[in-house]
C-alpha cells in the first residue's frame, strides 16, 4: 500500500534493542477546510436520496466505505461477493454499486457480467470497479466490461465523490 502511494518503508534494527519501521508518504498541502466543508455539502447534499450496494470482500475497506456513506447518509447493504449483489438486486432496487473486482465465490466481473446481460430493470445500473490494481482502467478486460469507472484503492472520500458527481444520479 504505502508503494502504490509513492512511499516508502525503512528498518532499523538493534539486536536486543529493538526495530524501527519508518513509513514515509509525500501528500500535498491541503485546502483550507472550511472551503472544502462548505463544497461538500453542497455537493453530497443529493447523495442521501441514494440506495448502493458495496460489494467488497475486505473488512478494513468494508469499514471504509461505510463511514464515508454513513457521512453522506446513503442507504446501503454490504456483500462480499457478486453471488450475494445479484441475490439483493432481485430482492430490491438501487441506484449504484461499487464492486470490487477481487471477491471469492463471484468476483466483480462475473457479477458485472451477470448484471448486463439479465435483461432485467438493473441491467444498467452503474457499476464503479474498486480494485488494488492501479491499471486496472488500462486493462483491455475491465475497461469493455461495462464499469462506469474505475477507483483505485485505497482511495479517499474526495475521490468517490467525484466519481458519483460524474454519474448524475
Amino acid at each position: 500500500m504505502v508503494e502504490l502511494q509513492g512511499g516508502k518503508i525503512t528498518v532499523e534494527s538493534e539486536v536486543n534493542k529493538g526495530s524501527t519501521f519508518t513509513v514515509e508518504l509525500m501528500y500535498g498541502i491541503g485546502q483550507n477546510p472550511q472551503l472544502t466543508e462548505e463544497v461538500k455539502a453542497d455537493t453530497t447534499a443529493n447523495f442521501r436520496n441514494l440506495k448502493i450496494i458495496v460489494a467488497e470482500d475486505n473488512p478494513v475497506n468494508q469499514i471504509l466505505i461505510k463511514h464515508i456513506l454513513n457521512k453522506w447518509g446513503c442507504e446501503y447493504v454490504v456483500c462480499n461477493n457478486g453471488r450475494e449483489v445479484l441475490e439483493w438486486l432481485d430482492k430490491e432496487n438501487f441506484n449504484l454499486i461499487l464492486m470490487d473486482i477481487q471477491m471469492p465465490e463471484m468476483d466483480g466481473l462475473e457479477a458485472l457480467h451477470h448484471i448486463r446481460y439479465s435483461k432485467r430493470s438493473f441491467a444498467n445500473i452503474p457499476v464503479i470497479a474498486l480494485t488494488a490494481d492501479a491499471f486496472a482502467r488500462t486493462n483491455p478486460e475491465y475497461a469493455n466490461a461495462g464499469f462506469q469507472d474505475f477507483l483505485t484503492k485505497p482511495f479517499k472520500m474526495e475521490e468517490l465523490e467525484k466519481v458519483i458527481t460524474k454519474l448524475n444520479l
